[in-house]
């Protein structure tokens, strides 16, 4: 049973750990590699990285909610 718990972790850990990278179309945020941002959500999400670098691939304009 411990075993299975264990892998159940691991299995939970790299999965949340592919969508931290998965957040931004490319890019590892650093200086000379920075995250390519082609969406609004990409976009919103820079907030989040303050200390990475980022460069906008597209017009990442979203119309507004009313």
């Amino acid at each position: 049973m411990k075993n299975g718990t264990i892998k159940t972790m691991v299995a939970v850990l790299l999965f949340a750990a592919s969508m931290a990278v998965a957040q931004f179309s490319s890019g590892a945020g650093e200086e000379n590699d920075p995250y390519i941002i082609t969406s609004p959500e990409q976009l919103d999400e820079v907030r989040n990285h303050l200390n990475s670098h980022f460069e906008l691939d597209r017009d990442c304009m979203s119309t507004p909610k009313l």
